[in-house]
């Protein structure tokens, strides 16, 4: 019987710790994480010799997740060359990517490699490799119409470059661009942007001395053309009066004079100054770079009264709308502006009719009798402001004057009576108007104030035409 009760006390605890076992929680066991796997659309290194452009596709799998994203690094075997890849790993969710493989000169062995990471920031510890001889051919750069670049300037210069490359020209990433011996700092133009535009604080203070430009191109492979150069005469500004002399080869035997006139005034009115005689100076116009030019100056003076010009050929102004824009500029930020020309202005004139008038201060411009055009011999000018009281007196022929109708809110500065250009003539024409136009003042001259010296006055009106202009 003790037997029995033994047994079933056995079976009892037996059975209990069973139940409790039951009871207890079930312990989980987890497998580590797998690393993802990278695959390489190429999956081999490339035998033949590439170019330096490449496009390279990628993808990867993650057994027990997902690929969240991909690091890549390049290296460049040798790592040398005029620029080297970054080869830190990048991350990207990207799944392709188009490279430029710095190649400079020789054939470059460049190697790609790249890693997919999974959700749990775990890396391939293999990452897929690719290898890639590239190739370059190095590019080439020009200066635009380096042969037509004037020989002297003042410190304002401008030129346009282009570069070449076999592979294509898009693939021109930058130009270098430097003065003399100072590549240290040189400037750096990314096209489209291909113009070297250099003002007064790019010489230094180096004037009366040769300088020369130089360029190179780099491509998008790092690889750079030979250095191409221009070499030019710079000159010293000299003044805050600038005169541009645009009267050309068929000026006349008469031009000296007028040469004389324009520089001689301002001696009298004791104005230091610098005279750009496009003439003689040659070249393109743009090259003169005239919104620097402008800026150095309080006053520019743009003068053009040819000799004799036989009717009905009308006078011309060849070079001054090639300043246009430049002039607008200048005054528009404090510019003093005076314009002596028998052909600025009107249909035959340099400066376009959609602004001009209104820089000018002019609400039309007459027309001309069809059977004149205005010759202007001996005819008495009037002043209107407190120039001088006497009136100027036009010693010969010279047709092509431009008679004007001042705004109101322009000033007159000379005018013809009744019957001074013709018996058709009723009214006052005026010559002469002076305007302030945005924040700075704008003169026109229509008739040869360098021809208007019968009287022995004209240098007299001149000088103090510029102080009213400076004032």
């Amino acid at each position: 019987m003790l037997m029995l009760t033994r047994i079933r006390t056995g079976l009892l605890l037996a059975l209990g710790v069973a139940w409790l076992a039951g009871c207890a929680k079930e312990e989980k066991i987890s497998a580590p994480n797998l690393p993802p796997e990278t695959y390489l659309a190429i999956a081999d290194s490339v035998r033949n010799v590439t170019t330096y452009t490449q496009t390279l596709r990628w993808w990867g799998e993650d057994k027990d997740g997902e690929v969240i994203a991909f690091e890549y690094r390049w290296f460049i075997d040798p790592l040398e060359g005029s620029c080297r890849l970054d080869t830190g790993w990048v991350r990207t969710e990207e799944t392709s990517g188009s490279f430029n493989l710095p190649v400079s000169g020789a054939d470059r062995i460049h190697r790609f490699e790249i890693r997919a990471v999974d959700d749990d920031e775990t890396s391939d510890p293999s990452p897929s490799t690719l290898t890639l001889p590239v190739n370059n051919t190095r590019p080439g750069v020009m200066i635009w119409n380096v042969s037509d670049l004037p020989d002297t300037t003042f410190p304002a210069f401008l030129a346009r470059v282009h570069g070449s490359d076999p592979e294509g020209d898009n693939t021109i990433a930058r130009y270098i661009v430097w003065l003399d011996g100072d590549r240290e700092n040189a400037r750096v133009l990314t096209p489209p942007d291909t113009t070297v535009s250099l003002g007064p604080a790019d010489f230094g203070g180096r004037y009366e001395v040769a300088r020369t430009l130089n360029v190179i191109a780099v491509d998008s492979g790092c690889d750079t053309s030979a250095v191409v150069a221009y070499t030019w005469y710079v000159k010293q500004p000299t003044g805050r009066v600038l005169v541009v002399d645009d009267l050309g080869k068929d000026a006349g035997a008469a031009q000296a004079m007028t040469d004389r006139f324009y520089r001689a005034g301002l001696d009298s009115c004791g104005e230091a100054y610098s005279v750009l005689d496009i003439e003689k100076f040659g070249g393109m116009l743009s090259a003169f770079n005239f919104s620097k030019l402008f800026s150095a100056f309080d006053l520019v003076i743009w003068y053009n009264e040819p000799n004799k010009l036989a009717y009905p050929q009308p006078p011309s102004v060849p070079h001054i709308s090639a300043a246009e824009k430049d002039l607008q500029t200048y005054l528009e930020s404090g510019g003093r502006l005076l314009v002596a020309s028998l052909g600025a202005l009107g249909s035959a004139g340099g400066l376009g009719d959609s602004l001009w008038p209104e820089i000018f201060g002019i609400d039309s411009i007459l027309v001309r009798n069809s059977t004149t055009n205005f010759d202007c011999k001996n005819w008495v000018i009037q002043s209107s402001v407190a120039l001088g009281p006497d009136s100027l007196l036009v010693g010969g022929i010279w047709p092509g004057v431009e008679c004007l109708l001042p705004s109101p809110q322009a000033t007159p500065l000379y005018f013809i009576r009744p019957g001074t250009a013709g018996t058709y003539q009723t009214e006052d024409y005026y010559i002469g108007v002076l305007n302030a136009w945005r924040t700075g003042k704008a003169a026109v001259l229509t008739f040869p104030l360098s021809r208007s010296n019968e009287y022995g006055n004209a240098r007299t009106k001149y000088c103090r035409l510029i102080n009213l202009l400076l004032q």
